[in-house]
């Protein structure tokens, strides 16, 4: 799935010569956490967010610095909360790192993004300009759509064995030669051992996902893995 089938069009966006208490004002109006920065051709030149905007002046938020610790911070650090804290404009308080997609990615690709940078929303972009954003809740509304989408049809027993054993060989860290499948009428039962907990019902998952089943019945058995270890 591509970024461009789940990105929003409907961007909320503020000019880097905007005022912060009117981009403020916005926010709180589109219900959005955050905005990306654009200039006159539609270029993201940086983002503004919530957390931009806690340490200010206005609302007797900004630091007060101990006098040793403004020693450590030094006067270019102190001389950047000030701007942080006082600036009229947005560009002044923008963050001007800004990650962006583009519209042709995967939403796994995307993901990957927000994990890493651990942020909530991406900007998408075709062309070096910005044409949607992506957001947390935009990826799990691909995710219920897949869901919705994927709806089980009969299968036969012997089909779905098959496919669960093959769901099993997949996972490199599952010893699939422990376990055993037993379907009947479209209801499975789990045999074999395991090591933990984890291993069980990520087992038992496998086979509820699996096209057909109707029931999963855990009959595992767990076995000490020290007891497994064979002794040289």
């Amino acid at each position: 799935m591509k970024v461009s089938e789940f990105m929003r069009v409907d961007v909320v966006t503020a000019g880097p010569d905007m005022n912060v208490a009117d981009v403020a004002s916005q926010m709180i109006r589109s219900h959005v956490s955050g905005m990306p920065v654009v200039d006159g051709s539609n270029k993201i030149v940086g983002v503004v967010t919530e957390g931009d905007l806690l340490r200010r002046a206005e609302s007797g938020t900004e630091h007060h610095r101990p006098r040793w610790l403004q020693i450590f911070i030094g006067s270019a650090g102190l001389a950047d909360e000030y701007i942080k804290s006082h600036a009229l404009k947005v560009k002044d308080v923008m963050t001007s790192d800004v990650v962006a997609i583009n519209s042709d990615e995967s939403l796994d690709t995307a993901v990957d993004l927000m994990e890493k940078r651990r942020i909530k929303r991406l900007p998408v972009t075709k062309d070096g300009k910005l044409i949607g954003i992506l957001s947390r809740a935009d990826v799990l509304a691909a995710f219920v759509y897949k869901a919705r989408a994927a709806k089980p049809s009969a299968a036969k027993d012997g089909d779905i064995r098959a496919a669960i054993l093959d769901a099993f060989e997949k996972e490199n860290w599952l010893r699939g030669d422990r376990l055993s499948v037993v379907v009947r009428n479209g209801a499975v039962e789990l045999y074999g051992t395991v090591i933990s907990e984890s291993e069980r019902k990520a087992l038992v998952v496998m086979a509820e996902r699996t096209n057909g089943v109707k029931a999963v019945s855990d009959k595992l058995t767990y076995v000490d893995p020290i007891a497994l270890t064979p002794v040289m």
